[in-house]
């Protein structure tokens, strides 16, 4: 490894000591939450101080807890220290927040250690694993067995089922049960909260690693860097580090920038989709410090449940945007004066930036951050805080308001994100089959079909840089091998088509068996994936089912890994159209459930 620890200062950047837990003297730990990267010069260094952090943090608070229960061993001692309880609920909840982001560090750690390490290309791709084996599987599980099927449940057999329940025929019965009812909701809603950090924290981390794998895989080292640094910033916006960065005066503006080639274009699309959604989370901040008490969200819920519905519309203007460069993108690709082969393997850039990394934005920014924010402040927060001070009728209105809008903003967020990436994958896979086949006039078809649902006049494709696509005059290319009709379109010729065809034609023998059978599997697997979705959609409440969920999850592992050692290069002409079809079903599948 080469200059560790001066390339993972970034990292320490993000320690808490500016943002440390708050737990209370009685309650204090003799460790610090910070991650400590100090003499770490190997991978396997590092793992074994993940370990050792991890194991110290939740010792620590096991201690606790058994220090806890045997003050607390009696009913009697339970009613008159009931805060002490609370308290230590409260502490769980605090303390596995900074396990998960603690994770959350080590794993960026992790992967600046291989992305400045000497490795070669092939040994960066196999070192990412230790991210899921370390990380993922490991050390989120250790939280989820440790704390959550752990702690929590020898809180709830010592308290609930135990000294609590116990004392029903010696206590006064009602005076017994508004005592084990508390009891019951508190543990509920930590368990609660500790399922959620541990599924939010296995989820984000299994996402970048998959991601830094694909990225490594490509050798594609600029686009791995993009991934960390957005990486560190959900990191920095988890810890609260993030505030007031919010860009106050960006212009929520939806026409489409030029841009001369793709790089630039690149670009462009990720400062103007960050610029759209800072717009959006500069309007919720605005609102939030005008709307912060009770009252005045009685006074104001007009305004509530109008932002509710700005968010659902806003996500729709964001994500119109995005296939509106994927329009300038393929126009681009179209223009160039490479070969059909190379065009069709632009077309993966294309998924890269508009269908993944784009479309990111709008599904973690808005549909899990933005939202998840209004909820906790207004309907966990500010709502939820006002229910012994007014009255029951007026706080119970307010507070399934909040949850109506919130749940219905939630479901077409994700209805609109899910479309619109349905969509841009069955246009990237169609494109790419034209290509692939040399058919470019139904490539052209394919582009026009695409820009008629998704153009609007400040995107249209006349709108478009010197170097880029225009409508009014015929472009040949230096090699003669394109023309660029008055539609926009790319016409070959004969010669040229058939040179496309003998470039990227690779068999025509058929189907392997164990092509097909590694298909099938892949989409039976997300067949029940999403029939597991639907059911948790309808009972979210359903600790049974976010646990099955997260053995989904886990599970996908290995389905992905499986698909993804298929090499498109490799495929003959029907496995590609059968892999194509398969992905397209998969994605149709998401987005009937969705609706």
């Amino acid at each position: 490894m080469k200059k560790i620890a001066a390339l993972l200062s970034l990292i320490m950047l993000l320690s808490f000591a500016a943002c440390g837990p708050q737990i209370s003297a009685a309650e204090s730990t003799d460790f610090s939450y910070t991650v400590d990267l100090e003499g770490i010069t190997s991978l396997d260094e590092l793992e074994d101080r993940i370990e050792e952090h991890l194991d110290h943090a939740i010792s620590s608070l096991a201690s606790r807890w058994e220090t806890l229960s045997a003050e607390i061993d009696t009913y009697e001692k339970y009613v008159e220290h009931p805060e002490k309880v609370s308290d230590f609920y409260q502490t769980i909840e605090t303390e596995t927040e900074q396990m998960c982001i603690m994770l959350r560090e080590y794993s960026a750690a992790y992967a600046r250690m291989i992305l400045d390490s000497d490795m070669s290309a092939d040994d960066k791709y196999d070192a990412v694993d230790g991210i899921n084996d370390c990380l993922y599987d490991d050390a989120c599980d250790e939280i989820h067995d440790e704390i959550y099927e752990g702690i929590l449940d020898d809180m709830n057999d010592y308290f609930y089922e135990g000294i609590l329940d116990d004392a029903q025929d010696d206590v006064n019965y009602s005076d017994w049960y508004d005592v084990i009812s508390k009891e019951y909701d508190q543990w509920y809603d930590t368990s609660s909260e500790v399922y959620g950090l541990y599924y939010d924290t296995s989820s984000d981390i299994y996402s970048f690693y998959f991601d830094m794998s694909s990225k490594l895989f490509s050798r594609d080292y600029e686009r791995a860097e993009k991934l960390y640094e957005k990486f560190l910033q959900k990191i920095a916006k988890a810890k609260g580090l993030d505030n007031g960065e919010t860009a106050s005066d960006a212009i929520f503006d939806t026409s489409v920038r030029t841009a001369n080639d793709i790089e630039e274009l690149e670009s462009v699309v990720d400062a103007h989709v960050s610029e759209c959604v800072q717009a959006l989370e500069g309007e919720w901040e605005a609102l939030a410090a005008d709307i912060d008490t009770f009252d005045e969200y009685m006074n104001n819920a007009d305004a509530i449940e109008e932002f509710h519905t700005h968010i659902e519309d806003s996500a729709s203007q964001i994500l119109t945007l995005i296939c509106n460069y994927g329009i300038s993108y393929t126009e681009l690709i179209l223009q160039s004066d490479s070969s059909y082969k190379d065009k069709y393997k632009d077309f993966e850039d294309f998924k890269d930036c508009i269908y993944e990394d784009a479309c990111k934005s709008v599904k973690e920014d808005i549909y899990e951050d933005l939202l998840k924010e209004v909820k906790d402040y207004y309907y966990d927060g500010i709502i939820k805080d006002a229910k012994d001070s007014v009255g029951y009728s007026d706080w119970a209105d307010a507070r399934g308001d909040a949850y109506d809008w919130w749940s219905d903003a939630r479901v077409e967020v994700y209805g609109e994100w899910s479309d619109t990436r349905s969509d841009l994958y069955g246009f990237y896979t169609d494109m790419r089959s034209a290509l692939y086949s040399g058919d470019i006039d139904e490539a052209n078809d394919e582009l026009q079909d695409f820009r008629d649902k998704f153009s609007n006049e400040s995107a249209s494709s006349s709108e478009t840089s010197e170097g880029g696509a225009t409508n009014d005059e015929d472009e040949t290319s230096a090699d003669g091998e394109t023309d660029i009709s008055s539609d926009g379109g790319a016409h070959v010729s004969a010669e040229a088509e058939n040179e496309t065809v003998a470039e990227v034609a690779i068999d025509t023998n058929g189907i392997r068996p164990e092509f097909k059978e590694a298909m099938d599997s892949y989409e039976a697997f997300y067949t029940e994936y999403c029939e597991l979705l639907k059911k948790y959609t309808e009972n979210p409440t359903d600790l049974t089912l976010l646990s099955k969920y997260g053995e989904m999850i886990a599970k996908a592992e290995e389905v992905d890994e499986a698909f993804e050692a298929w090499d498109e290069d490799d495929m003959t002409g029907e496995e590609l159209n059968y892999y194509l079809e398969v992905n397209n079903r998969v994605l149709q599948k998401i987005a009937d459930m969705a609706d």
